[in-house]
């Protein structure tokens, strides 16, 4: 009996690749124009975290719920209040003093890592240059997913034979990276949709708002629970079990390392600045 799936590790760990270059990335912009970074979390820590530690005035935080990093700039989604309450020190390394066009730019970060994502991994499972084809089939394929997902079971069989067609003799790890990543980017703006509704500015009325909610309850209703509900049913409890801890293992694993490595780099660095500050 099967109690370890390879494939389904693998597929963790890369999926955990992807918020976690986003994370490199707004830390890096945030050391190009000299923002202090507040908080640098792996994983999120409802209730309490794994690891805590402050480093350089940054607190790094591992958390337990895989559902992505978090890096958080100072003065990142301060409102006039918080603002007037910031010191004189501190404003110089705040977000909201630094360029307008960063805030478009950290809110693009996490899109364009999906989008080389997907890119780099239909390049690798088409074995072609042909992207645009591919990207073409694989749209067409999570249509028809949606599609088969409130259907009959009749259609499901013929999304069977469909999946079988699409990833025979294929690398079954690309392949669901593919779907992975691609599903991502489509509801990569439930992050914009929540900021939206959860503002309090009296410019956005409250049906405005109502609206946005609702619109985030469902994308939150067909990501937790309709897709993986329609994903598992292909499946027996067992191998279910099975493919979800084998995934959960390669994400939480390679979130360990990557987590330690940074907090391994950083306290270097800070060794390395305090000695230079002593001679």
């Amino acid at each position: 009996m099967e109690y370890f799936n390879l494939n389904a590790f693998i597929l963790g760990a890369l999926w955990f690749a992807c918020p976690f270059l986003s994370n490199i990335i707004y830390s890096l912009l945030c050391l190009f124009y000299n923002i202090r970074i507040v908080e640098f979390s792996l994983f999120y820590s409802p209730w309490f975290s794994l690891h805590k530690e402050t480093v350089m005035r940054t607190r790094f935080l591992l958390g337990w719920l895989p559902l992505g990093c978090r890096m958080k700039p100072l003065g990142y989604d301060y409102g006039d209040e918080d603002k007037d309450k910031m010191s004189e020190e501190e404003l110089q390394f705040a977000f909201f003093n630094k360029p307008k066009y960063l805030k478009t730019v950290f809110n693009f970060v996490t899109w364009f890592i999906y989008i080389l994502a997907l890119s780099i991994a239909l390049a690798l499972f088409s074995g072609t240059d042909d992207l645009v084809s591919e990207l073409s089939i694989i749209f067409s394929y999570i249509i028809e997913a949606f599609q088969t997902m409130f259907s009959d079971n009749a259609a499901r069989e013929d999304f069977i034979k469909l999946t079988r067609e699409i990833s025979t003799d294929k690398n079954i790890v690309l392949f669901g990276f593919i779907l992975l990543t691609f599903i991502m980017l489509l509801f990569s703006p439930i992050t914009f949709m929540i900021n939206w509704y959860s503002n309090n500015e009296i410019t956005k009325s409250t049906i405005q708002k109502g609206l946005s909610f609702a619109l985030s309850v469902g994308i939150f209703w067909l990501m937790l629970w309709k897709i993986p509900k329609f994903i598992f049913s292909f499946f027996t409890f067992s191998q279910n079990v099975i493919y979800f801890t084998s995934f959960l293992i390669g994400l939480f694993s390679v979130g360990l390392v990557c987590f330690y490595a940074t907090l391994f780099v950083v306290k270097n660095i800070s060794q390395s600045f305090n000695d230079s500050k002593m001679e």
